[in-house]
């Protein structure tokens, strides 16, 4: 092999051979062009900058960074970043910031912002704790689609502990949140979230009838979110 082409076959190793790794050329080149467009002031590029920091893609994993891409493009009225600094602030128990920023993101119909809140009212974390209001807001969360929320829903309506008690309306929640889960995130959150699920489900077909458990699927299937996802900001 001569030099020239063994040089060309080292230097497309370089170039491409590392581009799934931590701290490719590529990834970093690719932060370097989020870096610019977030100094720029685009909010999509700061909040992807804030993820990128979050979880150490093609740079140092930076919790400080992270915030700090976050809290610019939520400020920007970037609303999945209103949310992740929520979290944030959620995980460093400073419950009245968390609070803000989920209360941002559910004035822009965010559902995971909005069932956020609503746990923040159902546990009484840096507010009074109000149970009805946390039902009103996981209702909110779940006719948009969060799975989550809906799981909530079910389980409130079954128990009868906030609102009436209504074990088919409460198995309908849960086959809906069940097919939701389906096809979700394999995360650990998602995963114990199935099972919480899946525990709910076994108990309607325990308690059911074979008419319920038929009628309370088939509501399931052609159940359809009120609003669905629109801008990824």
């Amino acid at each position: 092999m001569d030099a020239k082409k063994f040089l060309f076959i080292v230097l497309t190793f370089y170039l491409f051979g590392f581009a799934s790794g931590p701290y490719s050329r590529t990834s970093t080149l690719n932060t370097s062009i989020l870096t610019v467009q977030a100094e720029a002031g685009d909010a999509d590029a700061q909040y992807q900058l804030g993820e990128v920091y979050k979880a150490g893609i093609g740079v140092r994993h930076s919790n400080s960074k992270a915030k700090m891409w976050f809290r610019l493009s939520a400020l920007n009225g970037h609303k999945k970043a209103q949310n992740n600094l929520g979290e944030i602030y959620q995980k460093e128990k400073n419950y009245i910031e968390a609070r803000e920023w989920y209360e941002h993101a559910a004035k822009q119909k965010h559902p995971e912002g909005i069932t956020n809140l609503a746990n923040l009212y159902d546990l009484g974390l840096g507010v009074m704790q109000n149970k009805h209001k946390a039902y009103e807001l996981y209702l909110q969360s779940a006719n948009l689609g969060n799975a989550q929320a809906m799981y909530k829903v079910g389980r409130s309506i079954s128990s009868g502990q906030v609102v009436s008690k209504d074990e088919f309306q409460g198995c309908v929640w849960n086959y809906v949140a069940e097919r939701h889960l389906l096809a979700g995130s394999l995360s650990k959150n998602f995963t114990n979230l199935r099972q919480r699920v899946q525990a709910m489900v076994n108990r309607c077909e325990n308690i059911l009838t074979e008419n319920q458990i038929t009628s309370a699927k088939k509501e399931a299937v052609n159940w359809k979110p009120r609003i669905l996802y629109g801008s990824s900001k």
